[in-house]
């Protein structure tokens, strides 16, 4: 990934971009991380996918938007021609919400 900082009303942002994440995954991401939940990630292969048995990724532990996305993308290497998707988690009920196929094959 790559990115800038910038500052606005006298706090830091960061403005990602991401050569294997899409403007809607990257938007979904800052959503979950800025209201305090977690990134899971999944991946399946085509038979996987039709009979909806999802295998997990390695876990996400930070919270930190550049660490997440670095993360993200490293899934996707990982599993190229898979199926791959995210999905927030409340921390503290370990509820699961949001999903969302980031990557097709």
């Amino acid at each position: 990934y790559s990115g800038h900082t910038y500052s606005h009303a006298g706090t830091t942002s960061y403005s990602l971009t991401s050569e294997h994440l899409s403007p809607e995954a990257l938007t979904q991401v800052r959503s979950l991380i800025a209201n305090g939940y977690q990134i899971g990630t999944e991946h399946a292969d085509k038979r996987r996918f039709k009979t909806k048995s999802w295998k997990s990724c390695s876990p996400i532990t930070s919270t930190r938007e550049p660490e997440v996305v670095a993360a993200l993308e490293d899934c996707l290497q990982e599993h190229p021609g898979e199926y791959v998707r995210i999905f927030g988690i409340e921390p503290q009920r370990k509820q699961r919400f949001a999903e969302s196929i980031i990557q097709r094959p």
